[in-house]
C-alpha cells in the first residue's frame, strides 16, 4: 500500500482541527486550498466518512487532520 489515488473529483475532503479546550472543529474543504502539504496518512478502513471524521477527533495529536477516501477502481 502507498501508491493509492486519493479521491479527488467527486467527494470534498474533512478537515478535522483539534481545538486548545480539547474539542475538536469539522469543516468541509481541504486543509490549504492554496498549495498541497502532506506530513503522512494513515489507511484505516471505515464505513463511512463519519466513522472516519470520529476516529480523526479521538486522535490525540494538534495537527489538522484531513480526511479523504483512496480512489476506488472499477
Amino acid at each position: 500500500m502507498g501508491g493509492e489515488a486519493l479521491e479527488t473529483g467527486h467527494v470534498t475532503p474533512a478537515a478535522v482541527r483539534r481545538r486548545a479546550d480539547g474539542t475538536s472543529a469539522v469543516a468541509d474543504g481541504p486543509v490549504r486550498a492554496d498549495e498541497e502539504t502532506l506530513g503522512g496518512w494513515f489507511i484505516v478502513d471505515v464505513a463511512d466518512r463519519e466513522e472516519a471524521v470520529e476516529l480523526a477527533k479521538s486522535l490525540p495529536t494538534p495537527e489538522t487532520i484531513e480526511i479523504r477516501p483512496i480512489l476506488e477502481s472499477v
